[in-house]
């Protein structure tokens, strides 16, 4: 997933032992207070390693100490553990203003976490609660994303739009523009806003030729279209969708080719001729790919070509990997063909 730059300030100001209602903290007893103090100028002194060791040794004779938890948290968030942070803000309970900024960084960066772990509903809270503390647009971006992830695109939308806009506002680079649009474009199209997707998707690649999120989108709308066409008993309709988009799509073109001579495939009185056709196609723009070798090694034997079927379907075999399903695929095929 993009990462957006996410601006926080270099340094805080960690002059008070702050309570977790922002003011500063009258611990009962010097006893108590002082260790907290002294981890409080560790954090200071930017030692934060030295910090946390202090403050979770504290904590393991003081547990449940907020003010402790709040200062673990800080202290995790300069050392980039988000898993840690979080865990000590949320034990710590509110999170006075001037932490408001690290403590969102730590939130959103579990966030990214979760989406790389895809834990969806995981990141959506993680990245709510860093919004609760700082409207940012990185953290829009992705909880708008694990929304359109988890299929819940209305919200996703609106996340997203949200982000484009104070991303533009903000006058964001090129980069994070078209990563915003990426998300967006797919929430709109899978999100009931076809055209006003394919358009941005499309404008996106006109920004970003190298965009290859905006493609597998794209491909993956086309062949939905496709397979609703072969549902809807319209099986020319299918193929048609298909070869357009491999046209529009020329990175994914070997695959939509290869898709639409499975679909020619498909059914009775099938014409084997046309689907070596399109199987060629592919192989035009990729001579070894599996997929493609495999289909016209299929359509070659459905026409008696003995010899031509068990060249292709052999290459497709080299050239199949650890595809087991393909692999099986073919070993059945040359199988019959008496290999």
């Amino acid at each position: 997933m993009p990462r957006l730059p996410f601006v926080v300030a270099a340094a805080f100001a960690l002059t008070l032992l702050v309570s977790p209602s922002g003011q500063a903290a009258t611990p009962s007893t010097k006893a108590t207070a002082a260790p907290l103090a002294r981890a409080n100028a560790l954090l200071r002194a930017g030692k934060y390693e030295a910090a946390r060791t202090a403050i979770r040794a504290y904590l393991s004779k003081h547990p449940g100490d907020r003010d402790a938890e709040l200062l673990l948290g800080v202290a995790s968030s300069f050392l980039n553990d988000s898993d840690l942070a979080v865990a000590a803000y949320d034990s710590a309970g509110s999170i006075p203003a001037r932490y408001a900024a690290v403590a969102a960084k730590a939130y959103a960066d579990a966030a990214v976490e979760a989406l790389k772990a895809k834990d969806n509903a995981k990141a959506i809270a993680l990245a709510s609660k860093s919004l609760t503390l700082q409207k940012s647009v990185n953290s829009l971006f992705i909880r708008g994303t694990a929304y359109a992830n988890a299929q819940r695109y209305p919200e996703a939308i609106a996340d997203l739009e949200r982000a484009k806009t104070q991303a533009t506002e903000g006058h964001a680079d090129t980069a994070t523009l078209n990563a915003i649009d990426s998300s967006l474009a797919t929430s709109y199209i899978f999100g009931g806003q076809s055209d006003k997707g394919v358009a941005l998707a499309q404008a996106v690649k006109q920004r970003d030729p190298a965009n290859t999120r905006v493609d597998d989108t794209l491909a993956a709308y086309y062949n939905q279209r496709a397979v609703a066409a072969m549902q809807a008993g319209d099986k020319e309709g299918a193929v048609s969708i298909l070869e357009k988009a491999a046209v529009s799509v020329p990175s994914r073109a070997v695959v939509l080719y290869v898709q639409a001579a499975n679909v020619l495939s498909q059914g009775t009185s099938v014409d084997w001729k046309r689907v070596k056709a399109e199987a060629d196609k592919a192989l035009a723009l990729d001579p070894n790919d599996a997929r493609a070798n495999y289909v016209a090694g299929i359509a070659l034997a459905n026409q008696s070509d003995r010899s031509g079927a068990i060249s292709f379907l052999k290459k497709a075999k080299a050239n199949a990997g650890s595809d087991a399903s393909l692999n099986a695929d073919i070993d059945t095929a040359l199988k019959k063909l008496g290999q």
